[in-house]
């Protein structure tokens, strides 16, 4: 149930989840809390006959109706980029969104999605580059190029626009290494092909998908329920060989504490685990980071919030040295843009010419 008609309980996601939502006793303040938690379409979704009883279903469906409008040009963007990448022989995955949804509900209009993700091999980065800008897309930010052995060391994404929607290249799935090493081969090796609207999109297996759904949200604090509704969905899905699978990447990849509390995540939101247990420790771990954010968070792009985290990320990573090279990267990236922009207007600067005496 609901704790207050103003704020919303973590039971919330098991309610979701099992179809069992009485989205009529839903208020207009709880409603706006869904929309922020990213849970406008799910719970919009389970509102009968699509006709509202009250504001607060009137508001749900009306952003489930934009959301789904927005998701067309993400879709429209992923065939573009998919038809450039294959015809330059380039292997790629797609990320999260529409192909995620599809995995966890069967339909890939309920999960909101702002821009496409795109992993890539990193040692594709230069022709990935070509082959995209060929196309007419270009890099977003101060630098026209490909990205540098500076930047593919410190970043794991860049982004290009040029198409319907943002695309964002990933060339890793965690900007440090040794908190998810999960080579791209291996990745592309058990991928498998998304029906999106009618169209086929290669993406990650639903052990791998699982593994990232737990180290975006050690990243973020888990600071959205939309994640935990992923975290929920996906565990119920797995099969006991496929939970001992990721159980085992996990461990060789250096996120098994992320794994473990992704898993702790979804138990505490009321999801049956394929597998074993995590200890009552890991799952009162889980049930403080929901509580802790009933309201859901906004991502902030300042030094602080940057450097918190990859403090969050490095919390998980497997040992001192994988710690101190997450801090080190986080850095570097905290470093590069500004250092890039400061280029800039000192070329700027140079390049303009003295005024006339």
């Amino acid at each position: 149930m609901l704790a207050q008609p103003s704020e919303l309980d973590p039971g919330l996601i098991r309610q979701i989840a099992t179809r069992n939502l009485h989205t009529a006793a839903l208020s207009l303040p709880q409603a706006r809390a869904i929309i922020g938690h990213g849970l406008a379409g799910a719970v919009a979704d389970l509102i009968p006959k699509d006709s509202a009883q009250n504001e607060a279903e009137a508001l749900l469906l009306e952003v489930m109706k934009r959301q789904m409008m927005g998701l067309m040009p993400i879709i429209a963007a992923a065939n573009r980029t998919r038809d450039i990448l294959s015809a330059a022989g380039l292997p790629f995955l797609f990320l999260k969104g529409p192909m995620l949804a599809v995995q966890t509900t069967g339909d890939w209009r309920w999960r909101p999605s702002s821009d496409l993700d795109l992993l890539i091999d990193e040692k594709d980065c230069a022709a990935v580059h070509e082959a995209l800008c060929t196309a007419g897309l270009h890099r977003r930010g101060p630098r026209s190029g490909p990205p540098s052995r500076f930047s593919r060391w410190c970043h794991c994404e860049t982004s290009y626009g040029g198409l319907t929607a943002n695309l964002d290249l990933h060339w890793r799935l965690d900007a440090t290494p040794g908190v998810c090493n999960l080579p791209f081969a291996q990745l592309l090796s058990r991928s498998e092909t998304v029906d999106v609207a009618g169209y086929g999109f290669a993406s990650l297996s639903k052990v791998d998908a699982f593994l990232f759904t737990a180290i975006h949200g050690a990243r973020s604090f888990w600071n959205r329920w939309k994640m935990a509704l992923d975290a929920h969905r996906q565990l119920e899905k797995l099969s006991h060989a496929e939970w001992e699978h990721a159980r085992s990447l996990s461990q060789a990849a250096g996120c098994a504490k992320a794994f473990q509390l992704c898993e702790a995540i979804a138990i505490a939101s009321g999801a049956q685990t394929p597998g074993e247990s995590p200890s009552e420790d890991i799952v009162a771990q889980a049930r403080e980071v929901l509580e802790a954010n009933r309201a859901p968070g906004r991502v902030r792009h300042t030094v602080h919030s940057k450097l918190s985290r990859r403090l969050r990320a490095a919390s998980t990573a497997p040992d001192l040295l994988s710690k101190a090279d997450s801090l080190a990267r986080a850095v570097g990236r905290v470093l590069n843009y500004p250092l890039l922009q400061s280029r800039q207007v000192l070329k700027d600067l140079l390049s303009s010419k003295l005024p006339q005496r």
